[in-house]
């Protein structure tokens, strides 16, 4: 691409409208000079180009699943491994910052399923990546969020309902009559959306009506996820033949900052 720099007007419209393209997503790939994370980590897989600690430049990011084979009928299962770490790389600058959580259950085979996106959730600028740790299998999905605090990768504890056994990640349901969300309002706040069907002799049961969906808002202060308030509406909407998962849904709400490169 060639830029003119006849005027000093026109070479500051341009370069603010370059920034616009890549902070909004153009679409397409965008580049970035940061370090690969990859280079050299076996099974490593760059997944997204953000910026990730808000210094305005594009930062490198690549997962790779550290986990042993899910072995299926006798021979390693093709989609999926058993749990075990998985471990965010991420290249500022020209340093590799890396991250690892305990996946809390069987996993996503490729790195680019595993990573869901990168999402303006506790702050601006910068951006928070959310890794899909582990499938649901009737229980609740597993995922990690994970920040940056002025030096370091760090995981981001969920909002007291979404807690889970395995510390740090973020516990969503997907089954059993309910169905857990985020979504993303403004950096700094988020609504936790919990559709639940109705409650029939002590079993919830989606052909009836009397469902609700729960909003919980919180706002991100002091390293952790602050309540802001709570409504209840009536809503029959759950359904299992939809064609939502928590895999592409659950963060689904949320406008995803990284693009391939």
């Amino acid at each position: 691409m060639t830029i003119e720099t006849t005027t000093p007007m026109r070479y500051a419209a341009l370069s603010t409208l370059c920034l616009l393209l890549a902070a909004c997503g153009s679409g397409g790939s965008i580049e970035s000079t940061a370090v690969d994370p990859c280079a050299g980590v076996a099974g490593c897989v760059q997944v997204a180009v953000v910026d990730v600690d808000g210094d305005g430049s594009l930062d490198r990011v690549g997962v790779v699943n550290q986990a042993e084979d899910f072995i299926n009928g006798g021979t390693p299962d093709p989609t999926t491994k058993s749990a075990g770490p998985i471990t965010a790389l991420v290249g500022i600058g020209q340093k590799v910052h890396r991250l690892t959580v305990e996946s809390g259950g069987l996993t996503f085979r490729e790195p680019a399923e595993i990573y869901r996106g990168a999402f303006a959730m506790t702050r601006t600028p910068g951006a928070d990546l959310v890794l899909h740790t582990a499938i649901g299998q009737g229980g609740s999905d597993m995922f990690a969020v994970i920040s940056w605090d002025g030096n370091a990768l760090v995981t981001v504890a969920p909002p007291q309902p979404l807690i889970a056994n395995a510390a740090g990640l973020w516990a969503m349901a997907s089954s059993h009559g309910y169905r857990d969300s985020i979504r993303c309002t403004e950096p700094g706040e988020i609504v936790r959306v919990r559709l639940a069907t109705s409650l029939q002799d002590g079993n919830r049961n989606l052909d009836k009506n009397g469902g609700k969906r729960e909003e919980d808002k919180y706002t991100f202060a002091g390293g952790a996820w602050q309540p802001a308030g709570s409504e209840n509406f009536a809503d029959n909407s759950l359904s299992y033949t939809d064609g939502w998962s928590s895999h592409a849904n659950a963060f689904g709400e949320c406008k995803n900052l990284g693009r391939k490169q």
